[in-house]
């Protein structure tokens, strides 16, 4: 079997599973195994359609990501893999190497990340705070509500703010599914 880098060679994604697009297990992704991956689907004339479809079916994060946010992810590593060749610096990397080793960041940020990871804790208690937010009244923008028993620096209404802006956010985001 032949391999687009030796990246890809630790992880096992031959020729054969970028040109069919079959591979049969997730990986974790780093930026070399990616760049190894464009290099070789940019130099073999694919499209970057299908550069993004490989990515997708070897890392699941992927398929939450615009096509053009992975490209341009993938051309900012490009970047500063080029300014490293060149001896210029890089925050975060000394080496080639150590930017090659680095997990490829699917997500567009850390708050990304964090509101992601909040939204399904929110999620699941959503009915709950909705029925509270309804036994409330009707609530205008930007209006707290104070359920008391908040320390001093008011963790319980800011929790409670934070999860009626999270449903309030979710019930919009349904609207326009629902438009679509």
């Amino acid at each position: 079997m032949e391999y687009p880098g030796p990246f890809c060679k630790e992880v096992g994604v031959c020729y054969n599973s970028i040109i069919t697009k079959k591979h049969e297990k997730s990986i974790t992704l780093t930026n070399g195994i990616v760049v190894e991956i464009f290099n070789f689907t940019k130099k073999n004339g694919y499209t970057l359609k299908h550069f993004v479809e490989v990515l997708c079916l070897l890392n699941d994060d992927c398929k939450n990501v615009s096509p053009s946010t992975l490209t341009s992810k993938v051309t900012s590593v490009l970047d500063c893999k080029k300014k490293l060749v060149s001896k210029k610096k890089v925050p975060g990397f000394q080496t080639v190497e150590q930017l090659l080793r680095k997990d490829f960041n699917v997500c567009v940020n850390k708050k990304t990340v964090k509101a992601i990871g909040e939204s399904v804790q929110v999620a699941q208690g959503c009915e709950q705070i909705c029925a509270v937010l309804n036994e409330e009244g009707p609530q205008t923008e930007g209006t707290q509500i104070d359920i008391g028993d908040g320390d001093e620096c008011g963790n319980d209404t800011k929790q409670l703010n934070f999860q009626k802006y999270m449903c309030q956010k979710m019930r919009k985001n349904l609207e326009k599914l629902k438009n679509k």
